[in-house]
Parts: C-alpha cells; sequence; structure tokens
C-alpha cells in the first residue's frame, strides 16, 4: 500500500499536480505593488539566467580552447613519432643490406667452422672410447 501512495505521488509531482502556490501564479487581484514585485522577480530571473549563459560559454570556451592545444600536441606527437619511424625503417633496411652481405660473404667460413667442431667432436669420442681412463 505504501508503495502504491509513493508511486501516486510521484506521478502527481510529474504532472505537476501538486504545485506550490506563490502569489506569483495567482494574479486575481493584482494590485501594483505585486505587478511590480512580479516585474522584479522575472527580471531577476532573466539575470541569473544571463549570468548562467555567460559563465557556462566562457566554461565551454576554456574547455575548447583547452581541447584544442591537447590536439595539437597530440598532432606533434604524432608527428614526431611518424618521423622516428621512418628514420627506424629505413635505418633497418640499410642494417638488413649490411647483415646479407655479412652472411653471403662469410657463409664459407661458417661451414668450415662447424665441420672443424664436429669432427673435433668425433675425433675425442674415438679417442675416449679407445683409450680407457687406467685403474
Amino acid at each position: 500500500m505504501d508503495r502504491a501512495q509513493n508511486s501516486a505521488q510521484m506521478k502527481k509531482e510529474l504532472l505537476f499536480s501538486s504545485r506550490k502556490e506563490t502569489d506569483l501564479r495567482h494574479r486575481k487581484n493584482v494590485d501594483g505593488k505585486q505587478h511590480e514585485d512580479s516585474l522584479v522577480h522575472h527580471q531577476d530571473m532573466h539575470e541569473k539566467l544571463a549570468s548562467d549563459m555567460i559563465t557556462l560559454t566562457k566554461t565551454l570556451k576554456h574547455n575548447i580552447s583547452a581541447s584544442g592545444k591537447i590536439i595539437k600536441d597530440d598532432i606533434n606527437v604524432l608527428q614526431n613519432s611518424a618521423t622516428k619511424t621512418e628514420s627506424n625503417l629505413s635505418n633497418l633496411k640499410t642494417e638488413s643490406t649490411r647483415l646479407d652481405v655479412h652472411m653471403n660473404k662469410g657463409s664459407c667460413w661458417l661451414w668450415v667452422s662447424l665441420c672443424v667442431v664436429t669432427i673435433t667432436f668425433i675425433v675425442m669420442i674415438l679417442f675416449i672410447r679407445f683409450f680407457p681412463k687406467a685403474r
């Protein structure tokens, strides 16, 4: 039951059926003082709205300029990264060509040294087999 009452009250508030009674809304007998108070109240509301709009405009301008600066900084970082990437790519190409030259030039000696190591290993195994340790 409490939930139903709460729901009904919320519906009333949403549909403006429970408006607060103010002197400014009911102007049946409007005299000079009430009319002047109403005008002053509306003028104050307009000034408040205008000052709020000015404040929001200044805040928006500040945020836009700050985000513009951040975007410019990001663009500079991206450009620097792109130039460094291009430089690294060119360095990588030159080093890969140098490595290819060294690999082609030194492949004969690599195979010779590999054969020498393998032959030495086989000779050591045979030496250990035929000449065991004396007891």
